[in-house]
Parts: C-alpha cells; sequence; structure tokens
C-alpha cells in the first residue's frame, strides 16, 4: 500500500498520532505515524530479515541490525 493518492478527504485525529482517509468508495483507512507502532507493526509482520541492499536503501545503514 502506498501513499494515499486520490482521497476524497483527509484527517488527522486529534493528538496527531493517526491520520484518516475517506474515498469515494467508501473505503476509509486510518495510517499510524508513531514510529513505535510502526516498528511493532512492522515486527509483527516481518516474515524474513532485510538484505544488506533493502538496509542501506531504506534504513540508510551499510549493516542491518541484528534480532
Amino acid at each position: 500500500m502506498g501513499i494515499p493518492v486520490g482521497a476524497e478527504s483527509v484527517a488527522f485525529t486529534p493528538a496527531g498520532e493517526r491520520l484518516v482517509t475517506m474515498w469515494a468508495d467508501g473505503v476509509t483507512r486510518v495510517w499510524t505515524l508513531d514510529l513505535d507502532e510502526l516498528v511493532a507493526i512492522a515486527r509483527a509482520r516481518v516474515t524474513r530479515g532485510l538484505t544488506t541492499a533493502e538496509c542501506e536503501q531504506y534504513l540508510h545503514s551499510s549493516s542491518c541490525p541484528q534480532g
């Protein structure tokens, strides 16, 4: 899933920790903006480690974190 392009409406939650997008087809998506929550979601869904190339591209690091 990419950046929400073409949303009919976009709003932040009152505390600013989430972004809500509403689409013409009735779909509503809630996007977390909290880094700790994003990391927790990623750790729960990751099925393999990152390659060195992926660490360089996404983490801007020449080595991947352990664990």
